[in-house]
Parts: structure tokens; C-alpha cells; sequence
């Protein structure tokens, strides 16, 4: 896992998706999260990013990377919803 500094506030941390520790550590903040809307009105979600070679199969990826495609992928925690008071 890498923590890339100077990204945004719901920016976790960047993580091999091939690596058997890193999927440990997704897994392990999903089940955080979990917990914590169990116990919090404030409901949260991770989300995987995926990141890598923009191109496959002759198609290019100009916004987001497919997970099935990516390398690597940015672990972000978002508020469910970010306008609720």
C-alpha cells in the first residue's frame, strides 16, 4: 500500500489490487466502515478507483479505469450522502 500526500480528504491510500496483503486491507476498511454505520447516522462507502495503462484492447479510458483493467487502485472513503444535514 502507498499514501500519496496532498490528495484529497477522503483519499485512504493506493493499493496493489494483485497483492494478497492489500486485498486483506481493503477488506479490512470496508468492515470499519461497516461497523461505523452500524453505530454513526453519518453512513459512509468505500470506493475503489481504478488506476494503470489507460488503453486495452484498442479502447482508451479517459475518466475512470475499469478494476478488471487496473493495476493498482485508490481507496477513497466517501460520505453516502454529502449534502444531508
Amino acid at each position: 500500500m502507498i499514501i500519496n500526500a496532498n490528495r484529497s480528504e477522503t483519499y485512504v491510500g493506493t493499493v496493489n489490487l494483485n497483492d494478497p496483503e492489500d486485498q486483506a486491507w481493503i477488506q479490512t476498511i470496508r468492515t470499519f466502515v461497516s461497523e461505523a454505520n452500524a453505530q454513526f447516522p453519518k453512513q459512509r462507502y468505500v470506493k475503489l478507483q481504478g488506476r494503470g495503462p489507460r488503453a486495452h484492447n484498442g479502447r482508451r479510458y479517459h475518466q475512470g479505469l475499469p478494476l478488471k483493467y487496473a493495476k493498482m487502485a485508490d481507496v477513497y472513503v466517501y460520505p453516502r450522502d454529502p449534502y444531508a444535514t
